[in-house]
This record gives structure tokens, C-alpha cells and sequence, in this order.
């Protein structure tokens, strides 16, 4: 399946009409629909290919108790609409550990309405209001209102990753939205991408500091007003800068501009295009200029990218292009709609690097049982959470950006 996103226009997918209300009483009915199944927990019976990859909840599978699988949390949620339940350090536990990986969410909206993952996020919302922000989080959000990143770095060097001589236009048809990794972190990940787009004869423009954070960590965190004013604020920009088409490096901003403003019932004004499914046509063209890299590796396909994004994933794209530079790519037993979390969403590679952590290894090992020298995503985060528990396995981890870069002439 190709991602093909345009407008929202193109993405009216029907949704329960009380999810934009963002109140949980009104979702007491989609509560009680919750039959404890169990498809939560598990990669469906006829797609496990091995015993030891059939889990898809990392929280759930990490601290083992049912109440950190969806099905318990919605359980969670119908006590505390019956006031049999209050908030406490516990329930924010279980709320705040979910990676945002919507396994749960997906299989559940499609066989019961239940939507399990915008249960829990209105429960954050709730939980917020009426106890307060985990202090975990303030300086996470501190961060995000003061300098429109997490890190805390100043707004003035969002475009630090620009190259010396180098400038590029404010206002262009096609807009590069490069996000806080690619910005702060991983800078020269960014700068190859803009070297491929040159390559390619593609002139894209850039926001520098009026592209603030894209929203997603306050989404998830439980200040949904704040998120919808940070994703307003970048959708204004963009259309200012006359943006026709907007291209997107971090798949977390991504899947905001696609997800949150369909939930939002928010119109975009231009084309949302990920990086890979970008430039594969412009390779396609004229593939001679590729060298071919003769590598064995891995492919993850990012949460953000595959069920957050239904029915448009960024799956095939990655692929692509890697066959094109000459990567032979293998499978891991879960993967596309099956995909494992890498552990870093919905904040936790912030608030909880040890359940991160842990949760990248089990990746990894499932990468090694399948014999890739490296592993290949198309996430800074991801990226980040391998490169830091694969060197015991002697894997190399690359963004999909840095192996095109290499090879493009």
C-alpha cells in the first residue's frame, strides 16, 4: 500500500462523535463495549511467525499486570465514570508508560469502536485538570512554552542545522518541516536531507524559528488545547509562507499533521508529504544516479508511520527506496501494521528511559534473530532508542535519509 496524503478532504474516515468533546463521561459507552479479547496484548494468531515476537504492548508486557493492557486501563476508565475509582500516582503510572504505539487502538477500532488509546489520552486530559501535571513532565512542558522545543535549546538555533552559506527561502511552494531531533539533535541527518532535495532539483523553503514544535508531546501529555494551539500556530505559518505541499522529516510531526487535525476536524490548507514518499518518484526517474550500497539490513517501520496514519502508512516508500540503493531488506516477524514500538512514544524515551530502553532491546533482538547486519528506520527517535542498546548486538542503526544520502550522486 502506497501512501497517497493530500488534504483531509482525502482522510474522512468515520470516527465516534464524541471523541472531539474530549470528556470521559462520554465515553462510557465505548467503555463498556470492551469484551476483554485480548487482540490488545497480541499480534493476531494467523501473523505470529515466532513465540518470542507475538507481544505488541510494551508497558503491558513489561510490567505484566492487566491494568497495563488496554483492556484493564478501559476497565480503569468505567470505574472512575461510575465513581468507583479515583485518580491516583498509580493510575498516572499506567496512563503516562503507554508509547503511543496504537496497536491497541487500531484493532479495537476496527472490531469494537472501542478506541482504547483516545480513552487514555482523555483520561490524561481529565487527570491533568483535576490532579495536576506529572512533575515528570513540567520541565518537558516548560520547555516546550518557552523555546518551542523539548530540550530547551534556544528558539534563535532552531535553524543552526542550516549549513554555512547557505540560506534558505521563508516562503516556498514546497516547505521542508524539519521538527526538534532533526533541528537540535541529529542536525546532520537533516542536512542530508537537504542535499537529496538539492540532488533532486527540488528548492524548498523553511520556517527556521516560526517553526515551533509540532504539538505531539503536548498532545500527549494531556494538554490537548495547548497541542492544538502549537499545531495551529505551525499550520498558519506555513500557509503564510505559501506552502502548497509540506515535506516532513520526523514522523512524529507527521503523523500530528495527519492524525490530530483529522480528530480535530482541522482542514489543512496544502499537501502533507512524508520525506521518502517525497522524493521515491523523483529517484524513480532516473535511478542511474544511485549507487548501490550492497548492505543486508533491517527495516522498522515507526508507529507513527503505519497504524497512527491509516489508511495512508508510509510503508512501502522506505522499502523502496532501499532496494533502490542496493540494501537487501529483511523483515522482521512483526512488521507494517504488525510493527513493534520502539519504546521512545508518547514521551517515555523523556519521562521513562528505562521502560525505553527495554523496550528497544526486545527490537533489536528480534533484528538479530532475523539475521540484518543493520537496522534502518525513518525516525530520530527510533534511531536514538536502537543506537542505544545495539551495540552489545553489534549492529549499526541508520535513519533511511543517511543510507540515500550515501548513495545518491
Amino acid at each position: 500500500m502506497t501512501s497517497t496524503p493530500s488534504t483531509n478532504k482525502e482522510r474522512v474516515i468515520w470516527r465516534y462523535p464524541a471523541l472531539r468533546k474530549r470528556n470521559l463521561r462520554e465515553m462510557y459507552d465505548l467503555a463498556i463495549l470492551c469484551n476483554k479479547c485480548k487482540y490488545c496484548r497480541f499480534v493476531f494468531t494467523p501473523d505470529a511467525r515466532d513465540h518470542r515476537f507475538v507481544n505488541q504492548c510494551p508497558r503491558g508486557e513489561t510490567f505484566g499486570f492487566a491494568s497495563y493492557y488496554a483492556e484493564g486501563t478501559v476497565e480503569i476508565a468505567r470505574g472512575i465514570i461510575e465513581g468507583r475509582l479515583g485518580w491516583s500516582k498509580t493510575i498516572e503510572h499506567i496512563l503516562y508508560t503507554c508509547t503511543d504505539c496504537a496497536h491497541c487502538e487500531f484493532w479495537c477500532e476496527n472490531a469494537m469502536r472501542v478506541y482504547p488509546l483516545t480513552i487514555m489520552e482523555i483520561m490524561k486530559e481529565h487527570y491533568v485538570k483535576e490532579v495536576g501535571l506529572p512533575e515528570y513532565w513540567k520541565p518537558i512542558v516548560e520547555n516546550l512554552k518557552k523555546f518551542r522545543n523539548p530540550f530547551g535549546e534556544p528558539v534563535e538555533k532552531r535553524g543552526s542545522w542550516v549549513p554555512p552559506g547557505v540560506s534558505l527561502p521563508r516562503s516556498a511552494s514546497v516547505m521542508l518541516f524539519v521538527g526538534d531531533a532533526y533541528s537540535y539533535r541529529v542536525q546532520h541527518v537533516a542536512q542530508a536531507a537537504l542535499r537529496i532535495l538539492s540532488r533532486l532539483g527540488v528548492e524548498a523553503g523553511y520556517l527556521y524559528e516560526e517553526e515551533w514544535h509540532s504539538g505531539y508531546l503536548l498532545f500527549r501529555a494531556g494538554l490537548y488545547e495547548d497541542g492544538l494551539e502549537f499545531l495551529e500556530h505551525n499550520i498558519k505559518a506555513l500557509e503564510k509562507a505559501g506552502a502548497k505541499t509540506v515535506v516532513f522529516l520526523d514522523a512524529h510531526d507527521y503523523r500530528t499533521f495527519v492524525k490530530e487535525t483529522k480528530d480535530a476536524g482541522i482542514e489543512l490548507p496544502f499537501e502533507v508529504k512524508f520525506f521518502t514518499d517525497f522524493v521515491l518518484p523523483l529517484l524513480q526517474k532516473d535511478s542511474s544516479r544511485l549507487r548501490k550500497l550492497g548492505i543486508k539490513a533491517v527495516y522498522h517501520d515507526p508507529c507513527n508511520l503505519t497504524r497512527h496514519v491509516m489508511p495512508f502508512p508510509v510503508w512501502d516508500s522506505p522499502r523502496e527506496i532501499l532496494k533502490l540503493i542496493g540494501v537487501e531488506v529483511v523483515e522482521m516477524f512483526r512488521n507494517r501494521l504488525n510493527t513493534y514500538c520502539c519504546g521512545a512514544g508518547g514521551g517515555v524515551m523523556f519521562t521513562f528511559p528505562e521502560l525505553n530502553a527495554v523496550t528497544a532491546k526486545r527490537r533489536v533482538e528480534e533484528a538479530a534473530a532475523v539475521g540484518g547486519q543493520y537496522i534502518v528506520t525513518a525516525c530520530p527517535y527510533c534511531v536514538q532508542s536502537f543506537k542505544s542498546v545495539a551495540k552489545e548486538s553489534g549492529m549499526g542503526v541508520y535513519d533511511v535519509i543517511e543510507l540515500l544520502d550515501k548513495a545518491l550522486i
